[in-house]
This record gives C-alpha cells, sequence and structure tokens, in this order.
C-alpha cells in the first residue's frame, strides 16, 4: 500500500464558511460562490474532461498565468479557496497575503498543520475561464507536494457553487451545468442530501454487518475519500469492531496517519441501491483528531464511479445513474 496515495482530504478551513438562500426553489444561488467565471461560448454544458490520479482521484488540467497546472477535485467541506500544496509559485503568481497561519485539521492521528491566504488568481479550462477565486497555500514543510507527485493543488467550490455537475465515469468527463437549464433524466435516482451543523453534506446509508446488526447513518459526501467506504465507530452508531481483525495502518489522513480495521459489510444500502458484500475500514472514534470533522464516516470515489453522479448543492440532491462499472453488484 502506498501510504502517500491514501491522502484523505477531510478539512475544515476556518475561512469556509457556507452561506445560502433559503428560498426553497430552483433558482437557489449560493450568495458566496467565489469569484465569477466566463463562458467562451453560447454552450449551456461545458466539458472537461478529467483524469483518475493514481486511479482514485479525479484530476483537471487548466492554465493559470499562461502555465499548465493540475488540479484534483475534492468536495468534503466544499471550501470556496482552491487549495494549493506547495508554497508561493512565481511561474504561476502565486503568493502568500499574510504570515498569519490558520489551522488546517481533518481525519488521523496527529494534530493540525499551517495554512495561508494566498492571493486571488484565473483558472482557464479552454470552454470556461473561472476568474478572480481565492487561494489557500500550504507551505513546502507540510509535504502535501510529496503526497502527490506533480498536482498544484486542489479545487473544490469553484465548480459546486456555480453550476450543477456530472461525473461522466464512463467517459471521464466533467460537465458544468448552470442550474436553470438542468433537467433530471429518466435514468437518474434523486438521493436527498442532509447538511450537518459543520457545513458537510451527508447521505442516508443502512448498513448490514456480518454480525446481523442494521445500522442507519448519515456518511459525509467526501470525492477525496479514497476508501470503497470509511466508517467511524462511535456511541452513537454502535458500528462493531470486526473480531480476530488485526489493526493496521490504512493511510494517511490531513491530520496524520490512519489505523483501523478492513471488514465486509453484507449489504450496504442507500436510495434505490443495494450493494452486497461491499468492503469498509472501520476506525475508531477516539482515533480521530477532531471528532467534529467526520461522525460517522464518509464514501467516495470507489463507490460513485460505479455510477455516473450529479452533484446538485443548489437542492441538496445528489443524482445516481448506474455505468457499466457496476451491473454485478446493483440491485433495484
Amino acid at each position: 500500500m502506498n501510504r502517500y496515495l491514501l491522502l484523505i482530504l477531510l478539512l475544515i478551513l476556518t475561512s469556509c464558511n457556507l452561506n445560502r438562500n433559503t428560498n426553497n426553489s430552483s433558482d437557489l444561488e449560493f450568495t458566496n460562490a467565489p469569484g465569477e467565471y466566463l463562458l467562451k461560448n453560447n454552450s449551456k454544458e461545458i466539458e472537461i474532461p478529467f483524469e483518475m490520479y493514481a486511479g482514485n482521484k479525479p484530476m483537471i488540467t487548466g492554465t493559470i498565468n499562461g502555465k499548465r497546472v493540475k488540479l484534483l477535485i475534492d468536495n468534503g467541506k466544499l471550501f470556496d479557496e482552491i487549495w494549493f500544496y506547495n508554497g508561493e509559485v512565481d511561474s504561476i503568481a502565486l503568493f502568500f497575503e499574510s504570515q498569519d497561519a490558520d489551522s488546517l485539521i481533518g481525519i488521523g492521528e496527529n494534530s493540525a498543520s499551517q495554512i495561508f491566504e494566498g492571493n486571488q488568481i484565473n483558472v482557464d479550462f479552454k470552454q470556461i475561464l473561472f476568474k478572480n477565486q481565492p487561494t489557500l497555500i500550504s507551505p513546502s514543510a507540510a509535504g502535501y507536494a510529496d503526497f502527490f507527485p506533480g498536482i498544484n493543488g486542489q479545487v473544490s467550490s469553484m465548480l459546486f457553487k456555480h453550476f450543477i455537475v456530472k461525473f461522466d465515469f464512463e467517459n471521464n468527463m466533467l460537465k458544468l451545468i448552470e442550474p436553470k437549464t438542468f433537467k433530471k433524466s429518466k435514468n437518474q435516482n434523486a438521493v436527498k442530501m442532509h447538511k450537518r451543523e459543520n457545513g458537510s453534506y451527508c447521505l442516508p446509508f443502512e448498513l448490514h454487518t456480518k454480525t446481523g446488526s442494521v445500522h442507519k447513518v448519515l456518511l459525509d459526501i467526501d470525492i477525496g475519500t479514497v476508501f470503497p467506504l470509511y466508517l467511524i465507530s462511535n456511541h452513537t452508531n454502535n458500528i462493531p469492531i470486526p473480531s480476530n481483525v488485526e489493526r493496521k495502518f490504512l493511510g494517511v489522513g490531513a491530520s496524520g496517519d490512519l489505523y483501523g480495521y478492513n471488514d465486509t459489510l453484507i449489504e450496504l444500502r442507500f436510495g434505490d441501491y443495494v450493494l452486497k458484500n461491499y468492503p469498509t475500514m472501520i476506525v475508531k472514534a477516539a482515533t480521530n483528531a477532531d471528532t467534529s470533522i467526520v461522525e460517522s464516516g464518509t464514501f467516495g470515489i470507489e463507490l460513485m464511479k460505479q455510477f455516473n453522479v450529479t452533484f446538485d448543492y443548489f437542492n441538496e440532491v445528489l443524482y445516481f445513474e448506474p455505468n457499466s462499472n457496476n451491473a454485478k453488484q446493483i440491485n433495484r
């Protein structure tokens, strides 16, 4: 297992504060969507090809200050800033705005690391230009650039607060759809999101364990989670720790090393879907640096890529459309 490619990017950033219009309509907008965008043609649906970095993280390529950049896509906390991994970068005109550091904290057994506010930048993806995007910069010493060789950083709200975002995992194509033009297809199964007090979004799942117990939990939506399923056993959900299984190193979180237990669920249920014999990793709540970050666990890319998924944060809905990756696993 390569520990560097299992970095889990679940973050609380002190500068991220989600404000929503409370009107119950399809015209719901984020009042704090970062910067603005400029469409370069009249298309209502923008397409950006993506690659799967290390096989498990969506990566898009654009230009900043005329220089090619590679950016991972993450949405654990729907943070507004583009996060750069490796200090100031003259070639893309990226600079620290202040020497006052904030704290970056996530799952893991260690403490937070420093992160700094950067200057605003523009990012060009041929069909669309995102302008005046806020940034956060980790110092080189934090080591994030070493976790992801060749990657400049990661984006979140730049996409999700301006557009309804579809991931076509069969064709590796990202589709950005203006909210007013989006129409649900008959093959899309809508699952309502739940928003937690700390700003993260969750989906309801039902876990059927090998011990015969059933647990209804809300799991955080996080594309950055590379595990098939990441569960946190606590006094509220009482997810059982598997017996006769050795505690082992799982990977690295934003707050350090992760240790837990491999297990398999008899069934994983959500929406109209049932996934049988589904693998999971289970950790004890006490081993997380801050248990307020994630309550019961997360699901991410390993589950999502069995579908084409569409994120509608405006109406707090996630759409699942089965694709050719899941024919043997899912019953409706």
